[in-house]
């Protein structure tokens, strides 16, 4: 029978596993996305568009592998034995604060950079510091002064929530998505219009040259059509929001067998989030191949605190789940966190729908006013995240003594 101190810990061999092949693929991944947009810039009558794009995803692969760096490392120092159960150093949100303040400048250079021809070079590194400082100040202001677990810990999930987590979160929307994709051509091909212009789509792609025109006309068709609204906000408003408030917190599912606080469930939550927010802001922006790059970054800090606030409360719920051994909590918190992200997804989409909804071809006073009570409506839901985030944090910080108090054992009698 192995004794306490021989035991194997198999979850920091895990982290340990995670942390080296996450490091490995992300810089190898990186260099092939260099030379890549290397080879892509040199080709003859590329826009900058064209080739910002891989060198966005190099730099945001190299990010990763530098982020996976301190998880393997305090992953190695506890099987060697070496405790890496630290208390978290006081001062980390006020550098988190002082480091924020540098964003804005960060902005306006990587704006003036993005309209130059050393985009390639400098943008790549100011896009990854854009993202991921705001996304530092948040964590830290939403853990401050709260119990958040060892270093070791809080870099396993920062690993799992960047290697792991967005891959298993885009394979199972994808698959749900296929579901849907294919519940709605079966009803749609049953209608004699639609099938006919499924059978004109058909033929134009055999003959490989489908017509811009006629594919536009379809998709303003299908937006006309109740069904596919209604199925499309039914996928972004529930669907996919549900699937990634039950996901992001993957690394913490992985704890379960450990005695969580709600704070330490928390805490757990917000750096799940945020890892998946890094990763998906990266990569839209890298997508743009940096045009419009200050107003993406600005637009995806505000989706981060939703990220990262909707994941705390989920890791808070699941904490409180495995503590009391009741699910009611979870479920408040994961309906909470759903609802919030569905209808911040519905809205969006609505503004980007809503000039085809209504048929006005150009911006005028009157088309303008949907868009801009959703935009007023996306602001105070913003603004409310941040309340409950901040709510949270003073009321857990009085919570933990009350759950350590009824966790003891009976003083023993004098």
């Amino acid at each position: 029978m192995q004794s306490e101190s021989n035991r194997i810990d198999w979850l920091t061999i895990g982290q340990l596993g995670v942390g080296v092949v996450s490091c490995l693929i992300s810089f190898l991944l990186a260099g092939m996305l260099f030379l890549l947009g290397g080879q892509v810039m040199l080709n003859p009558g590329t826009t900058a568009a064209d080739y910002v794009v891989f060198f966005l995803l190099a730099g945001l692969s190299a990010g990763v592998g530098v982020l996976n760096i301190p998880s393997v490392v305090l992953a190695v120092r506890s099987v060697g034995g070496r405790t890496t159960d630290l208390k978290i150093r006081i001062g980390t949100y006020q550098l988190a604060y002082y480091a924020v303040l540098t964003v804005p400048l960060i902005l306006l250079l990587g704006h003036l950079i993005s309209q130059s021809s050393l985009a390639w070079l400098v943008l790549p590194f100011l896009n990854f510091l854009a993202l991921l400082l705001p996304i530092w100040w948040i964590i830290e202001f939403g853990r401050r002064n709260l119990s958040s677990g060892s270093p070791q810990r809080s870099w396993g999930l920062v690993s799992v929530s960047l290697s792991i987590t967005p891959i298993v979160v885009i394979l199972v929307e994808f698959f749900f998505l296929i579901l849907v994709v294919l519940a709605v051509l079966l009803v749609l091909g049953s209608q004699p219009v639609w099938m006919e212009r499924f059978n004109q789509l058909v033929i134009q792609f055999n003959q490989g040259e489908i017509n811009p025109a006629f594919a536009q006309t379809l998709l303003m068709s299908a937006f006309e059509s109740p069904l596919v609204v209604m199925v499309l906000f039914f996928t972004v408003g529930l669907l996919m929001p549900l699937i990634e408030e039950l996901l992001k917190p993957l690394g913490l599912w992985v704890l379960r067998k450990k005695v969580l606080s709600p704070a330490e469930g928390f805490s757990a939550g917000l750096i799940c989030g945020a890892g998946f927010a890094l990763m998906e802001s990266a990569v839209l922006i890298a997508q743009s191949g940096g045009e419009s790059w200050a107003q993406m970054v600005l637009l995806r800090i505000a989706t981060s605190i939703l990220h990262i606030t909707a994941s705390g409360l989920v890791g808070w719920g699941l904490a409180c789940a495995w503590q009391q051994k009741s699910i009611k909590r979870f479920l408040l918190a994961l309906l909470a966190a759903t609802a919030v992200h569905g209808v911040w997804n519905s809205l969006a989409i609505l503004s980007a729908l809503l000039p085809y909804l209504t048929g006005a071809s150009q911006p005028t006073f009157v088309s303008a006013i949907p868009v801009g009570l959703t935009m007023l409506v996306l602001f105070s839901i913003l603004v409310g995240l941040s309340v409950v985030l901040f709510r949270t944090n003073r009321r857990l910080q009085v919570e933990p003594a009350k759950v350590d108090v009824s966790l003891q054992s009976p003083p023993p009698r004098v």
